[in-house]
């Protein structure tokens, strides 16, 4: 989720998600660094760890956050080259921007914020 607003004299952070998100048992909360190199050399190393585990694939989904693309890398098609490096170019992938995606952390799903997903077709 999104930080929303910071009160430094009382040492608070606002959090754009519902108070019972943050409530529940076993909720946990996570501050998680986000830049342009560190998105890039993590949807490199992911792509072409996956690449190498699991040889050719046919095509993909790509569903990338609209904080990402140009906002974030300065440059269209970053994540795009990235996708075509790791799978080769002639391995088609579709896709759109979104203001959510969804992914699976272990063995649950959750709706994640400033993140790629993809969907690996083989």
């Amino acid at each position: 989720r999104q930080l929303v607003g910071y009160l430094p004299l009382e040492s608070r952070l606002a959090i754009g998600a519902a108070p019972e998100l943050l409530q529940s048992p076993g909720a946990r909360f996570q501050l998680q660094r986000f830049s342009a190199p560190a998105a890039r050399a993590e949807l490199r190393r992911r792509a072409l760890e996956y690449s190498a585990q699991h040889g050719a694939v046919s095509g993909g989904m790509h569903v990338s956050c609209v904080g990402r693309g140009e906002n974030l890398y300065g440059s269209a098609g970053v994540e795009s080259e990235i996708l075509r490096e790791a799978f080769g170019a002639e391995v088609p992938f579709s896709g759109f921007f979104a203001n959510g995606e969804f992914g699976r952390v272990g063995w649950r799903t959750f709706a994640h914020t400033f993140t790629s997903s993809l969907a690996i077709f083989r």
